[in-house]
């Protein structure tokens, strides 16, 4: 487990230095020693929204969230792919499942508020 979530924190890095091929092996390396790394299926859901391959974004947030349902990132990202997909109130769902998890989830928080703008027709259309 330990090794799992050394190549997950390894992946967080990548990620963030832009480097996303190496990122992704470690994900799928940290998936791969334990498949129920929440983290890590919501670390390839991340990537792979950033990428625009919705689909297999929302597939890993679900993964993720099966695995944890606390896990407010998870919570975040999916809704977040929701917001692109159009699916407003599915995205606002996920955002708030997020925010009751941790009131002060900065993503969440930011989605919440572009999706109720776009709900109410205050902007938010992006």
């Amino acid at each position: 487990r330990y090794a799992a979530r050394a190549h997950y924190g390894r992946g967080r890095l990548l990620y963030r230095a832009g480097r996303s091929g190496e990122a992704a092996e470690c994900y799928d390396a940290a998936i791969e020693m334990d498949p129920r790394l929440a983290v890590a299926h919501a670390g390839r859901g991340e990537m792979a929204g950033a990428a625009g391959s919705l689909d297999k974004a929302l597939a890993s947030y679900d993964i993720a969230i099966e695995m944890d349902p606390r896990l407010a990132d998870a919570h975040a990202g999916r809704g977040d792919v929701l917001y692109a997909r159009g699916r407003t109130e599915e995205a606002l769902d996920s955002y708030g499942r997020a925010l009751r998890i941790d009131p002060a989830h900065g993503v969440a928080l930011a989605g919440r508020d572009r999706a109720l703008a776009r709900a109410t027709g205050r902007g938010g259309g992006d």
